[in-house]
């Protein structure tokens, strides 16, 4: 292997741990937000998805902290996550402004989406990524979390078209 390779190496297995960090940190703070998010719901099935999502956050959390082990990552701190704190405050914007109930809760379908889908793009490129160093279990592990956070994303669209007629 020249230099070139394993530099590169090490780079993208540094891009690997520090991703997994920040997403080991956008989970804890997804399950707070979800807490008081849950309060703000009327619908019954946004409710009942906002738990599933709570409950699938919780299985991501230590499938993460599983691959952060496998990846040789530090321990994840509580430095937070920038993007899902932006995220959540574009979210508490977009639910402030909506009197109406129904309209509240397709504000929280568009926050959940939100954080959903970087969690799409995270999930998906760290997969890329441990797959390009060999790292199948890890592979494995990341796939499994993109796949629910995609049928996750399904579900609001779903939700929300239904909540919008």
């Amino acid at each position: 292997m020249d230099m070139s390779v394993q530099s590169t190496s090490a780079d993208v297995k540094t891009m690997l741990q520090d991703a997994i960090t920040a997403l080991q940190a956008a989970g804890a703070a997804g399950k707070h937000a979800t807490l008081k998010i849950q309060e703000m719901a009327s619908d019954s099935e946004l409710k009942e998805l906002l738990q599933q999502g709570s409950k699938h956050a919780e299985g991501w959390q230590e499938r993460l902290s599983a691959a952060n082990e496998k990846a040789g990552g530090a321990q994840a701190g509580t430095e937070g996550n920038p993007i899902i704190d932006a995220i959540q405050q574009v979210g508490g914007k977009i639910m402030s402004k909506a009197a109406d109930p129904a309209a509240r809760d397709l504000g929280i379908i568009a926050s959940g989406q939100l954080a959903l889908h970087y969690y799409i793009a995270a999930f998906g490129t760290m997969t890329s990524y441990a797959k390009m160093l060999g790292m199948a279990e890890v592979a494995q592990s990341l796939h499994e979390c993109l796949e629910e956070a995609k049928k996750g994303d399904e579900r609001y669209t779903e939700l929300a078209e239904k909540i919008g007629k």
